[in-house]
């Protein structure tokens, strides 16, 4: 009964909507990308190997496509975007040391850059940069500020620097500006030392040294009781010199002298007074009995015979001589003054250019032969004197008896 029922055929049943659910994507293949192209996750991975150095694009596993079941990208490789959207291409950055394999050697620790925990240290200021302070110094300066100075009171320390000289007016010599000093000191040692005249002998004062320069006893007295002290004190004392008294005169009176040189022919030897005589007489327009003599050298081993004499002149006498060419009488013939104040300074030896010789030289006049030329007056003769605060001008002797 039951295999009847089966066999008779059932009633056709009522259509009705059936729901289907999605059908899935076959996972299992890699959907094919175009030749040439790469994929988003390769673009990534290659980004990320340019700039940290560490990994290349060999050694990331390529990711399979969008939608596709496979083994999941690392974070570090796969930058997180947006569902459908492209990640967006980096420019690559440009390290100034570059890593990795062909990176080359490390750089040396002395040119590494310096980390943050590394202070760099400052440059030592140059002498150009630094600024001059313009405040008030660190010391205060005492006793740079001079008082000003009135004519009078200049005028009155002029009168104060004196001079013990010889009227009419001869040079000293050393010694006798000696024996004047010495007698100075004298009469104020005993003015001193004795009670009644203690209190007004102590006003006498001088400044400085007394010293001998240009053939005059130099001193500076403190104020105008001195001045008259020693002005009485002067004219009690004998003159060395016979014809001339002793008179104290400023300093300024004193006649500037110019040191010259003069070469005397003399085949007889004669004495040094004994010229001076002879020049004396012959050339009565200059004083030559006031000019000092600083020098004296015979000289016998040349063609002409003679004396080199180092004299300090007057400049009112050289002033005449220039006038008349230097030229000065003597016996048969002239004899030239040589001023060492016009004598050029010698030129320098290096680099000398040579000069063509003249083919017709001229002539020199007779006496000019026997002057001596300026490296032979400056080889026997140098300045030893002069000076205030040379000693060796004590040596000058006037010419004269």
């Amino acid at each position: 009964m039951s295999a009847l029922l089966d066999a008779i055929p059932a009633a056709p049943a009522e259509p009705t909507w059936t729901i289907v659910p999605p059908r899935r994507k076959n996972t299992t293949k890699a959907k094919p990308h175009p030749p040439g192209k790469k994929s988003n996750a390769e673009v990534a991975a290659g980004n990320l190997a340019a700039n940290s150095g560490r990994r290349t694009q060999t050694e990331i596993e390529p990711a399979t496509a969008e939608g596709i079941t496979a083994d999941p990208v690392p974070s570090e490789a796969k930058p997180k975007t947006s569902a459908g959207a492209k990640p967006r291409r980096r420019p690559r950055q440009r390290h100034r040391n570059p890593r990795g394999r062909g990176a080359g050697p490390a750089p040396a620790a002395s040119h590494a850059s310096p980390g943050p925990s590394q202070s760099q240290h400052n440059k030592r200021p140059r002498p150009d940069d630094t600024v001059t302070p313009t405040g008030d110094s660190k010391r205060p300066r005492r006793g740079t500020k001079q008082e000003a100075v009135s004519y009078a009171e200049a005028l009155r320390a002029n009168q104060l620097c004196v001079a013990v000289m010889t009227s009419p007016h001869h040079d000293l010599t050393a010694d006798q500006a000696t024996v004047i000093r010495k007698s100075v000191e004298q009469r104020l040692m005993e003015g001193l030392l004795c009670p009644a005249t203690t209190v007004q002998f102590g006003r006498v004062r001088f400044r400085g040294k007394a010293h001998f320069s240009d053939g005059v006893l130099k001193l500076w007295c403190e104020d105008d009781y001195t001045l008259a002290w020693l002005r009485s004190t002067v004219d009690a004392i004998a003159s060395p010199i016979v014809g001339a008294t002793l008179v104290v005169r400023p300093q300024a009176e004193i006649q500037r002298r110019i040191l010259c040189g003069l070469f005397v022919p003399d085949d007889n030897e004669l004495e040094i007074n004994t010229l001076r005589r002879l020049l004396a007489a012959h050339n009565p327009k200059v004083a030559v009995n006031s000019w000092s003599l600083v020098r004296a050298e015979r000289q016998s081993d040349q063609d002409v015979p003679g004396v080199h004499l180092l004299l300090r002149v007057p400049e009112k006498d050289v002033d005449h001589l220039r006038k008349e060419e230097r030229r000065m009488y003597w016996l048969c013939g002239n004899i030239y003054l040589k001023i060492m104040e016009d004598v050029p300074p010698p030129a320098s030896t290096t680099n000398t250019p040579v000069k063509a010789e003249d083919p017709n030289p001229a002539q020199p006049t007779p006496m000019e032969e026997a002057l001596p030329s300026t490296s032979a007056v400056e080889d026997y003769f140098r300045d030893d004197g002069g000076s205030d605060c040379s000693e060796s001008c004590l040596d000058s002797s006037p010419l004269r008896e």
